[in-house]
């Protein structure tokens, strides 16, 4: 139930961030596409994967923070491959404070706001049409997010409770949801603390199978603010993601 967490995003608010997105009208095709989890290749455990064209924007970003905090502040040395062996445990835990920093980086002088996918793991088609679009949002449960001092050691390592870091095979069998279920479903939470974010994104985010990049993608625009955004736009005519290629505009 809804009472239980976040707040649904209002209705005036996702209709901004739609419209700066997306234009006018949502390309079904180009949803699809940017609408992929985190999959991390399974030729290198440290590499993400992206599946369209489109995400390069989100993807390469993360793909940075999340090699920064490996490499420099996680490994006490860098002289040797023993980074490239990985566990699932540590690599939820880099992806996560990877997802953190991301957010954080776009944050102004407002709190950093977390927009994550209550019903992320409905049953849907794994083939998008617009015929998903006409089901019904899943039922999911939302629990508080956990209140700690420090960054937490570790999140559920993969093959535990939830499998975060899927293999490149899997995803590509992974269900989406349509653009109407995905907004329909989503919450904000406006985090009071760096260490709010990091907990809400271990436990709202990380478990998707689906939906990743979409949820960070809406968190940072709106912990950057819509009318911040709009004052660093050449041409507020079109939309951020490119209705013809599915790539970032070159104007954001």
């Amino acid at each position: 139930m809804a009472a239980l967490g976040a707040p649904a995003v209002p209705t005036a608010t996702l209709d901004e961030v739609t419209s700066l997105l997306w234009g006018s009208s949502v390309n079904l095709d180009l949803f699809r596409r940017w609408n992929q989890g985190f999959v991390f290749s399974d030729d290198e455990p440290t590499a993400l994967l992206q599946q369209d064209g489109g995400p390069c924007a989100i993807i390469v970003p993360l793909q940075a923070y999340f090699l920064k905090n490996l490499l420099f502040i996680q490994s006490a040395s860098a002289s040797d491959d023993s980074w490239r062996q990985i566990s699932g445990e540590l690599r939820d835990r880099m992806l996560c404070q990877a997802l953190t920093d991301m957010i954080c980086h776009a944050q102004s002088s407002s709190s950093p706001i977390l927009v994550y996918c209550e019903a992320g793991h409905a049953v849907v088609s794994p083939t998008f049409s617009p015929a998903a679009e006409q089901l019904e949002p899943a039922a999911a449960s939302a629990a508080s997010c956990s209140e700690t001092g420090a960054l937490p050691e570790s999140v559920p390592a993969v093959g535990e409770v939830v499998n975060t870091a899927e293999s490149s095979e899997d995803c590509r069998k992974t269900q989406r949801l349509g653009q109407h279920e995905f907004h329909s479903c989503l919450r904000l939470k406006v985090c009071s603390s760096r260490m709010d974010l990091y907990s809400s994104v271990q436990q709202h985010v990380l478990p998707q199978r689906c939906c990743g990049v979409l949820q960070l993608l809406y968190s940072v625009v709106l912990t950057k603010g819509i009318e911040q955004i709009k004052s660093e736009v050449a041409d507020l005519g079109e939309p951020l993601i490119d209705p013809v290629h599915g790539t970032a505009a070159r104007a954001s």
